[in-house]
This record gives C-alpha cells, sequence and structure tokens, in this order.
C-alpha cells in the first residue's frame, strides 16, 4: 500500500498540514537498539485519516512539524506498546504527547491471551502482518522498499484497531465513554463509577489556606498515576536560566499536594526544582521540606544530598535555611539528610 516517504523539511510541509487538520491520528517509531550501541530514533510513522508518512528522523529534524500535533491535549494519539517509544520522543526530539490512546493497555484491560500487534491485527480485523523485521537494523540507509513498507503497516490499522477495542471495552462494562477532563482530548474513557466520584470531588480550596502536610505524597516522576509533564503541562518553576527541568525520567520524584506539584527531584537526588505558585503559598514550604527530609526514610534510598535548587547551588537558594529549619543539615556538597537519623 502507498506511503509518503520523509526525507527533508521540504517533504515534511504535506505532513505538517495533514496533522494540522486531523483530530486524530496512529504514531509509531523505531530505533536500532539491537544493533547500535546508541538507540537513537531512526524512522517514524504517522497515519492519519488520509495517509500514511514514514519519516526520516537521521536525514532532519522533524521535531517543529511533530511538536503542535503531538503536545495538543485536544488530539487523541493511537499507538501499540508506547512505553519505550515515548522515552525516545522525549529524549531524541524533547516531545512529551498528551492525548494518547495505547491499544496495548487496551487489550490488556480486556484481558485478552494476546497483546503483540501482529496477534491483535490477525485476531480483531482479520489483517495479517509480516514479523520479519521486528529486530532489524532501522539505522542503516538507504532503507529497502520492503522495510519502509514493513514500517508503514504498524501505524496503518492502529485506529481500526483502537475502534474495535473501543467498543469491547464499552460492551464488556470495563469503561464509559465520556468528556471528564476539561482541555483534553474529547475521546475521553473512564472505569465505571469513576464518573460519580469525579462528582464528589472537593472544589478547589482557596488559594490562602494552609496545605497540611497530610496531604502530600511522593510519586516517580514516570508513575501512570502522575499526568504532570504528560496529560498536563509542567506548572511554572522557580528557576530562572537553568537548563534543568522536570522530566518524566527513571529515578525522578514529584512531591504532590492534593494533586499540586511542590517539589521534584531529580534522577541523581542532587538537583530540586520547585514549583513557584504552590510553594509561595503560606506554609507550604515549610511543610514540603519537612517532607522531603523523611523521604530518604519512606523511599528506602539512601542519604539524600541536595546540592542545587531552582539551578542555584543550595547556599545561595532562597530555600536554604527553611531546609535548615526541616532538619536538614549542611554537607560539604550541600544539605543533607540521613534515612536512619
Amino acid at each position: 500500500m502507498p506511503y509518503v516517504h520523509v526525507q527533508d523539511e521540504a517533504g515534511a510541509a504535506p505532513l505538517a498540514e495533514d496533522l494540522r487538520r486531523s483530530q486524530r491520528f496512529a504514531l509509531d517509531c523505531e530505533a536500532a537498539g539491537f544493533h547500535r550501541y546508541s538507540d537513537r530514533l531512526c524512522l517514524l510513522q504517522v497515519t492519519t485519516d488520509s495517509a500514511t508518512y514514514v519519516v526520516d528522523t537521521l536525514a532532519f529534524d522533524p521535531t517543529d512539524v511533530l511538536r503542535p500535533a503531538l503536545e495538543d491535549p485536544a488530539l487523541q494519539i493511537v499507538m501499540h506498546g508506547a512505553d519505550f517509544d515515548l522515552r525516545l520522543l522525549d529524549r531524541d526530539l524533547d516531545i512529551r504527547l498528551r492525548g494518547l490512546f495505547d491499544t496495548q493497555i487496551a487489550a490488556a484491560l480486556l484481558g485478552e491471551p494476546a497483546l503483540g500487534l501482529q496477534a491483535l491485527l490477525a485476531d480483531k480485523l482479520g489483517i495479517s502482518l509480516p514479523k520479519k523485521y521486528q529486530r532489524a537494523d532501522w539505522a542503516k540507509r538507504p532503507l529497502p522498499d520492503d522495510m519502509l513498507d514493513y514500517a508503514a503497516d504498524d501505524t496503518r490499522h492502529l485506529m481500526r484497531l483502537a475502534d474495535a477495542l473501543t467498543n469491547m471495552l464499552e460492551e464488556a462494562g470495563r469503561v464509559r465513554r465520556g468528556y471528564f477532563v476539561e482541555g483534553l482530548s474529547g475521546a475521553q474513557f473512564a472505569r465505571p463509577g469513576i464518573v460519580d466520584m469525579l462528582r464528589t470531588v472537593r472544589p478547589p480550596e482557596d488559594p490562602g489556606l494552609d496545605v497540611e502536610e497530610r496531604d502530600m505524597v511522593f510519586v516517580p516522576a514516570i508513575d501512570p498515576a502522575n499526568p504532570w509533564g504528560s496529560l498536563l503541562p509542567w506548572p511554572e518553576t522557580g528557576q530562572a536560566a537553568s537548563s534543568a527541568r522536570p522530566r518524566r525520567v527513571a529515578g525522578a520524584w514529584l512531591l504532590l499536594s492534593a494533586g499540586e506539584p511542590l517539589l521534584y527531584l531529580g534522577a541523581n537526588g542532587r538537583q530540586l526544582i520547585t514549583f513557584s505558585a504552590q510553594m509561595a503559598r503560606p506554609g507550604v514550604a515549610a511543610r514540603a521540606f519537612a517532607a522531603l527530609h523523611r523521604m530518604p526514610q519512606t523511599t528506602r534510598r539512601g542519604t539524600l544530598i541536595v546540592e542545587k535548587i531552582d539551578g542555584q547551588v543550595v547556599a545561595d537558594s532562597v530555600y536554604r535555611e527553611a531546609m535548615l529549619r526541616s532538619g536538614f543539615v549542611s554537607d560539604y556538597r550541600g544539605l543533607a539528610a540521613e534515612a536512619f537519623a
């Protein structure tokens, strides 16, 4: 079946226009981790209602073409087994998806015995796809036509598969279709009972009220329960001109209060980022740093040593005194909290 092979910025113009008109599209990525030391993004496939595009990400940088659509929460992006692809997009293109529908997760909710794309397409749509290039070297150039055809097939049928799985989920009573979160994609789904739970959620608190420490919880930044940096954009941080920023990466932690982010601790544990709007509220900073001081005990990590806050060395930070009052001690590298103090 035909596809558009996009190898330069000029050739990407039709893709950009197609994405601008689309309400949803399918997406897949190819890397070369089985054959190369680096598993960098090598190929990207997009299928809209009108065409399939195979984008050579080694020939040019497609970030500006893709970012508006991929980071638009109002668009549904259908992928299959998206976990690794999301990390590739974040690391190589600095793009974080918003409106993801993962057909593998949908199949898992249905209890399907086989979760692979080929098995699901054969079972649900009667479509048989070859497996010969599952571990191919996608970094080699030029790519032969049969490899490009194989790559295009990874997204051609994804939206039809998503529709079939969605209908099955609704018929089985596993999800309800609706519009639950304002500003996100119109194609939203929730488990039974969630609607009633949403109706009982307390209204937004008065900004002048203190936040109780018991409402604070640390979650891994990559936890699916954390919407920040994925479904929701990161709020404004306290850093000025620093290259460090919050990212959904393994090893990083987020301190939440009533769902709002207060602190972001980088994967190495040395970089701390504050979210200025929440931290400026009365009493919040003291309670947030008290929770951070207890973190080594509750997350089974060793000594926590914070060297920088919002891009500044901790000795120059406006939060230094608040951290000392919360129990941190001075260390030649920064401020420390022990797991067994």
